[in-house]
């Protein structure tokens, strides 16, 4: 394998013994039914707790409309018996559609630890992060992609998001405002939720060591990996995500080298341009304040410089989906730049 660091080696580690404590329960979901202190119990199903985001998908499921997540969590806070005969009485009621409940721990033995991370359709088709991370491992192995540093591991029970970063693809771009080589690479990103959240992802990106900041290609251009956990076949799923991660940091030194481009490009007003984007993306204007200011800190006025202001921006939502959101847009910038000046 190639230098992955032993905060690779601790979520891989993690992630296979989680794997060990996982299972998937089918059950109508009328059949179950809730208690005061908001466990949750069926003939199939044992007795758990729910995860925020496995409760707010049986709510979506118990009949053609949903109902408010919100508004039984607060009911719970108030009243927990209220809140118990008033959700079993929708469970009654309901459509009755069997679902699969993405369960860890020792479901079906009555302790408390056991955990509903999804409430899936049936026919959704596990994929889960470890089999994201193996292909990652056995591409390394195989000496197909450069040797790699993981700079983002965030896993939670939603979704998994991790930034390989490569040193071998380094790009120099001169000195930054504090005096340091402004030192760039190609990276890849992995993300995929067991829950339902996000579709299995490998795109590429750029990461830019002094700020630690990083840019997402765009979707349509740059060809990521994008697959639903619906009608799948897990092998074929092997076969295209290995050619994907090879794939996508090829591409990767294509949109570092445009990063490089736009380093020459002179904006001549760099507010007035980010403030355009900014309410072309619909951001806040307290978003867009944070856009500025982020962009005071280098004061570069180049497209790089506007493009950087997003990206140091995103870095620091806590929303992965909002990062990953912003840094999309950030290349839609740059990609918009560079051609604006070709023609």
């Amino acid at each position: 394998m190639s230098n992955a660091g032993e905060r690779f080696k601790e979520i891989l580690a993690k992630l296979e013994a989680e794997e060990k404590r996982k299972k998937d329960v089918v059950a109508p979901i009328n059949s179950i039914r809730v208690n005061p202190d908001f466990t949750f119990e069926g003939a199939d199903f044992g007795k758990a707790k729910f995860t925020d985001h496995a409760f707010g998908q049986l709510c979506n499921t118990v009949y053609k409309y949903p109902l408010p997540p919100e508004y039984f969590k607060n009911l719970f806070e108030d009243d927990p018996e209220w809140f118990a005969v008033q959700m079993n009485r929708h469970l009654e009621k309901g459509k009755g559609l069997d679902r699969k409940f993405r369960t860890i721990g020792n479901i079906g033995e009555g302790n408390h630890d056991s955990l509903v991370r999804g409430v899936v359709s049936k026919n959704f088709i596990p994929y889960d992060n470890l089999d994201t991370l193996s292909v990652f491992e056995d591409v390394a192995r195989s000496g197909k992609i450069p040797e790699f540093d993981l700079k983002i591991g965030d896993i939670n029970d939603n979704r998994m998001f991790l930034r390989f970063m490569f040193p071998d693809t380094e790009r120099n771009f001169g000195r930054s405002y504090d005096g340091q080589d402004d030192r760039n690479f190609v990276a890849l990103d992995l993300i995929n939720s067991e829950v339902g959240l996000t579709s299995i992802m490998a795109n590429p990106s750029i990461y830019r060591l002094i700020c630690t900041n990083g840019m997402v290609a765009k979707e349509a251009e740059y060809g990521w990996y994008k697959q639903r956990h619906i009608h799948i076949d897990p092998l074929q799923v092997n076969m295209d995500l290995k050619k994907s991660i090879v794939h996508g940091i090829e591409m990767g030194k294509d949109i570092l080298g445009k990063f490089g481009q736009a380093r020459q490009i002179t904006v001549q007003n760099p507010y007035e341009e980010i403030t355009r984007y900014g309410k072309k993306a619909r951001l806040s204007e307290k978003m867009l304040k944070t856009v500025r200011e982020n962009y005071d800190i280098e004061a570069d006025k180049s497209l790089f410089g506007v493009v950087n202001a997003f990206t140091r921006t995103a870095r620091d939502l806590k929303s992965v989906q909002a990062r990953i959101d912003l840094e999309k847009f950030a290349s839609k910038v740059m990609d918009e730049g560079l051609k604006a000046k070709a023609s």
